[in-house]
């Protein structure tokens, strides 16, 4: 900020100059023109105010521009962040996909080494899911479950 006194010095003296002699030739001069002077030293002393007073100037261009350079600073810290929240979005998404496929090689692994057969709730044998005597009941089992404890059927020859 810079401070700026109004031009005005020289003329604040002679005004107090001026002052003085009226106010001297009030208490020596008499009580003729005494109300007069009072008034003249009232506006006089108006006049010296607003002269001697100081005004402030803000240099607005440089507020302006701190202004729009802390305004730059927040949007490029907001892409920042979106950037990185995109980022993680991605990561994310990219490892979901990578745990998907890894679980659906597994079950596809799982099923092609050990498939699933299907049992009875009074049987003694396994089946395939399209056999004819699952007609009643149907519960799915993998074959490494249920080898040794039971037989394959006979009728659809299940995987051994």
């Amino acid at each position: 900020m810079k401070k700026v006194k109004k031009k005005g010095g020289k003329f604040k003296w002679i005004v107090l100059a001026v002052l003085v002699i009226i106010i001297g030739s009030a208490a020596i001069g008499g009580s003729e023109n005494n109300t007069d002077d009072k008034d003249q030293v009232k506006t006089t002393s108006t006049k010296i105010d607003s002269s001697t007073e100081e005004t402030t100037v803000i240099d607005k261009a440089k507020e302006e521009a701190e202004q729009e350079s802390a305004e730059e600073a927040k949007r490029q810290e907001e892409l920042a962040q979106q950037q990185k929240e995109q980022e993680e979005a991605l990561a994310a998404q990219q490892q979901q996909a990578q745990e998907e496929t890894a679980s659906q090689e597994q079950t596809t692994q799982q099923t092609n080494e050990d498939p699933i057969v299907y049992i009875t709730n009074t049987g003694s044998k396994y089946h395939r899911s399209s056999c004819r005597t699952l007609k009643k009941s149907k519960i799915e089992k993998h074959l490494s479950e249920v080898q040794g404890s039971y037989e394959p059927c006979g009728i659809c020859n299940p995987p051994q």
